[in-house]
């Protein structure tokens, strides 16, 4: 006996299968949109976390990398040239290494650290290149090395173009004016900074004086005295009003 069974036919097949098809790739197209939306919420949570923790409710100094050490308001309390102390520094005018005179007049205002320098001393990188330091983190909040090469203590080159060369080589990321070399003894910064400390000597390089905004010295710290060390000294100036 024959039996007869209906038939699939290959379109039928064909067309199941595009069915199918489909419904996977439009799934897979859901988890894909659904997976792209996630990551987008995730990135905008993280944003908006980043920007409110970087906002400052109170005017504070602040240091961000690239932007050094800044206060709010720092522009409207300099201090004017023609208010400034008799004896103070910044009434002085200094050769620069080139011979040329410099004021120091463009210094009022700042807090500056004034130092005793030389090229042949056993403390001369360390204290260069955190002298470089200081003075790229807050150099733009008002504050300022002011290198004086000395042959006090019989360690430093010649010439100032030595001494120019030499730093410049050795250090050329150096970020600070560097002035000409002289005798402290004869040096105009150096005596007047000395009366107003008489009670602290320089003993040797790397003598640092801490200058307050109207060119008055506030300390001296004597070259074992690291300039990195100075930085809550430098910060606590910085903050007065």
């Amino acid at each position: 006996m024959l039996m007869w069974f209906p038939t699939i036919s290959s379109s039928a097949n064909d067309g199941e299968k595009g069915e199918k098809l489909l419904r996977e790739r439009a799934t897979r197209n859901k988890r894909l949109i659904l997976t792209f939306l996630l990551s987008i919420g995730a990135i905008a949570v993280t944003l908006t976390a980043a920007s409110v923790s970087s906002v400052d409710t109170f005017p504070r100094l602040r240091y961000r990398q690239g932007a050094g050490f800044h206060e709010p308001g720092l522009e409207a309390r300099r201090v004017q040239a023609d208010s400034l102390p008799p004896d103070s520094i910044y009434n002085l005018e200094v050769e620069d290494n080139q011979g040329h005179l410099v004021s120091l007049r463009q210094y009022a205002g700042n807090i500056t650290l004034v130092v005793n320098t030389a090229c042949k001393c056993g403390k001369t990188t360390v204290t260069f290149e955190q002298l470089i330091v200081l003075q790229a983190k807050y150099g733009k909040s008002g504050f300022s090395v002011l290198a004086f090469p000395s042959n006090d203590y019989h360690q430093e080159l010649e010439t100032n173009d030595e001494i120019d060369h030499f730093l410049k080589t050795t250090f050329p990321d150096i970020n600070f004016p560097v002035f000409a070399s002289s005798s402290l003894k004869l040096n105009p910064v150096f005596k007047a900074l000395q009366k107003q400390l008489p009670e602290d000597q320089i003993e040797h390089n790397f003598f640092k004086y801490l200058v307050d905004r109207e060119g008055m010295a506030i300390d001296l710290y004597p070259k074992q005295q690291n300039p990195l060390s100075l930085e809550s000294a430098i910060e606590e100036l910085l903050e007065e009003i």
